[in-house]
């Protein structure tokens, strides 16, 4: 069977020479993490413009075809961002880089897909990632605490197991944990205004220092902890 972690996963922060006009910053998290309700109130509120992926149903949707095209549709929407000129601040709901770390690996845990076909998602990935240019920083929604009667929610909405959506929970955070992009973590097991609070904070905190012409907090806490060279 495949090796079901990341250590060996090459995710490398690049520098965005060409996209140092706008912010970008991508939202992550599981289910029950609000993502979107975030995404809403961050182009409402804080003047960022919304990309999503162009999704289109594959041909025969099975797992391993349900993945690439997720996989290709945010590599795309990702190619549009770098394509950018115009200066506006940008929001999006996950990155290619979680489609293939944290979706993959969950489809290979819960027999979804065979070893053989997470080995070569992983090296569609790694083709895909090589062309495309990372966000400011990612904003890890973290569910650490879900009450019987939201995970009772979740289950009804999303048809998914408790295994499943635990699962899902323990891959974003190890995701989190391993990449080498800039990733700041925020509860979301609390109520939804203190969660947008922190991310207005950190959304301050990023324009700050964009308009002091210096490295996010984020860069430096990434360069200064030596995970560039690891």
């Amino acid at each position: 069977m495949a090796v079901w972690d990341f250590t060996s996963f090459s995710f490398v922060y690049k520098k965005r020479k060409d996209m140092e006009a706008f912010i970008w910053i991508a939202l992550i998290g599981g289910p029950g993490t609000a993502k979107h309700a975030v995404k809403d109130a961050m182009v409402a509120a804080d003047g960022f413009v919304p990309m999503e992926p162009q999704n289109t149903v594959p041909l025969h949707p099975d797992g391993m075809s349900l993945q690439v095209q997720m996989m290709v549709s945010r590599w795309r929407m990702q190619r549009e961002i770098q394509k950018r000129t115009a200066d506006e601040d940008l929001v999006t709901v996950r990155t290619l880089w979680d489609t293939h770390a944290v979706y993959s690996g969950l489809m290979l845990r819960h027999n979804e897909i065979t070893d053989r076909e997470f080995c070569q998602l992983r090296n569609i990935d790694a083709a895909l990632t090589e062309t495309v240019e990372p966000p400011t920083v990612i904003i890890h929604l973290k569910a650490t605490r879900i009450s019987q009667a939201q995970r009772l929610g979740l289950r009804q909405r999303t048809q998914l197991s408790d295994e499943y959506l635990t699962d899902l929970a323990r891959l974003y955070n190890d995701f989190a944990d391993r990449i080498r992009i800039p990733v700041v973590e925020i509860d979301a097991g609390r109520p939804f205004e203190e969660v947008l609070t922190d991310v207005r904070g950190e959304i301050m905190a990023v324009r700050a220092s964009r308009q002091t012409g210096g490295p996010t907090i984020w860069q430096k806490s990434f360069w200064s902890g030596g995970a560039a060279g690891a």
